[in-house]
């Protein structure tokens, strides 16, 4: 296993954050444009209609439910090619690569310094291949 999967995993979670957030703004826009009569208004407005609201975030959801399947696909390749480290190890591995801490963080939540931890990563990465 090389690290490409562990940075793809990263870069999943960064896209669906994302699309959630443009999920979230489009509504914001939407509730914020104060028109609740369904009535037609002047054809001076440029306003998305609530049914094109509606379809453009279901469209949102589906581009995000497919990244969720691909995130659970590589989440299970990750656990699979971790099943044989132990659990100090996995640790290790999940809070940086899964999780995005910083090496220090992690080496001080485990009371280790900074350089054990590099190198104890260096290993797990030798034992992975």
């Amino acid at each position: 296993m090389d690290q490409k999967i562990l940075k793809q995993y990263r870069w999943i979670l960064k896209e669906i954050e994302y699309l959630e957030n443009e999920k979230r703004l489009l509504l914001d826009r939407y509730l914020s444009r104060g028109t609740w009569d369904g009535m037609p208004h002047s054809c001076g407005e440029n306003h998305d209609s609530t049914a094109s609201i509606v379809v453009k975030r279901q469209r949102l959801q589906e581009l995000i439910d497919e990244k969720l399947d691909e995130l659970i696909e590589c989440r299970r390749e990750i656990e699979q090619a971790w099943r044989g480290l132990s659990p100090d190890d996995r640790m290790i591995m999940r809070w940086h690569y899964l999780d995005g801490k910083s090496w220090g963080a992690i080496a001080a939540k485990m009371s280790y310094s900074y350089r054990w931890i590099l190198e104890r990563h260096r290993r797990i990465l030798q034992a992975l291949k």
